[in-house]
């Protein structure tokens, strides 16, 4: 996994793991759970889940990491119910999400 810097400096460290995790994840390299719906690729990834991949976060620094994303628009998140007790989050980069993540020079405004 390389760090995205655009995140780290915009946004935090943290969040530059987190994002990258999930960025690869969405592109399979994860295996991951993913589905389309219309042009967005959702990420299916609990805090647990993220935690044993990076087991040098705790899951509130994660949650937190991934709050922030989603407070700054890097992220959004719903939940899809695979079954019926199902509360598992689904994550997808928006827009600027994705320019973020895929540019070199990304200066945040």
């Amino acid at each position: 996994m390389t760090l995205n810097e655009n995140v780290a400096a915009g946004y935090g460290l943290t969040e530059a793991v987190v994002a990258q995790y999930l960025w690869e994840l969405g592109e399979g390299i994860g295996g991951a759970d993913v589905a389309y719906i219309g042009t967005d690729l959702w990420t299916r990834a609990p805090a647990a889940t993220i935690r044993r991949a990076l087991p040098f976060f705790s899951e509130d620094r994660i949650r937190d990491a991934l709050n922030h994303l989603m407070e700054e628009g890097i992220l959004i998140r719903r939940r899809m119910k695979r079954f019926g007790s199902d509360r598992t989050y689904w994550y997808a980069f928006t827009d600027l999400g994705a320019e973020v993540m895929e540019e070199k020079d990304v200066s945040k405004n």
